[in-house]
Order: structure tokens, then C-alpha cells, then sequence
């Protein structure tokens, strides 16, 4: 069995849930993985950050933030209103330090090869394979 095949939906919600209980906070994990990403890209390019609803588009706008406060230029496609209180939190944040955030129309979203485009899997599915 590959490292892959024990990952899931169910058994990541639940590690999520179980290190917010008993590690760090919600925003701290948000944080954190959104550092990662920053870390591992090589950013360039126009930068656009597709957003989801719940704690996935909360590592979005942290990494927004990330960007901006290292003098990245990127924003923000929201694919969703939803936010719970830690996306919010990240949400808010991105607005006041001026990252653009507009709701997703296809016709904006950039296809060039120097664009960089961060999203979950949902929101790569949404984006991308519903257009067949």
C-alpha cells in the first residue's frame, strides 16, 4: 500500500479536527499550510488564488496574505460566499492589506503560461474538469 492510498476526506477531517482540539488553533493550521505552499513555489507570473468555501479557501486567503506581506502581487477568486470563522478571520485580513478578491467568472481567469493558479482539488474540478 502506498502512503496515498491511507489518505482520505474523512481520515484528513478528522486529523484536522483532532490537532485543532488538541495542538494548535484553526488559524494557526491555516497558517501553517499556507507557508508550506508559499514555501514550495516558485512564484512569478500573475498569481491567482481560486478560493472555496470552509477551512480549504481559509488556506487561500492566508496564503494571500503570505504573498502580499512578501511583496507578491496575487488575488483572490472566490468559488464560494461560504466562510467559517477561521477563512473569515483570513478573509478579512487579505481585504485590509488589499488583496483583489472577486467571485469566480470564467472570462477573468487567466490561462497565460506565466500565471500561477493555487486551489484545492474541489476547486480545480469546479474550475477546470466540469468544463469537459
Amino acid at each position: 500500500m502506498k502512503a496515498l492510498d491511507c489518505i482520505s476526506v474523512e481520515n484528513m477531517r478528522e486529523s484536522d479536527r483532532m490537532t485543532i482540539e488538541k495542538v494548535v488553533s484553526g488559524r494557526t493550521l491555516m497558517y501553517r499550510a499556507a507557508m508550506g505552499v508559499f514555501r514550495a513555489v516558485n512564484w512569478h507570473g500573475e498569481i491567482v488564488i481560486a478560493v472555496g468555501g470552509g477551512n480549504n479557501g481559509g488556506d487561500g486567503y492566508a496564503l494571500a496574505c503570505i504573498l502580499k506581506r512578501n511583496n507578491y502581487t496575487c488575488r483572490i477568486v472566490k468559488l464560494s460566499k461560504k466562510l467559517t470563522d477561521d477563512s473569515g478571520f483570513y478573509a478579512k485580513l487579505a481585504e485590509s492589506l488589499g488583496v483583489p478578491c472577486e467571485a469566480y467568472a470564467s472570462e477573468r481567469l487567466p490561462m497565460q503560461t506565466s500565471s500561477s493558479i493555487v486551489c484545492s482539488e474541489q476547486a480545480f474540478r469546479a474550475l477546470f474538469v466540469s468544463r469537459g
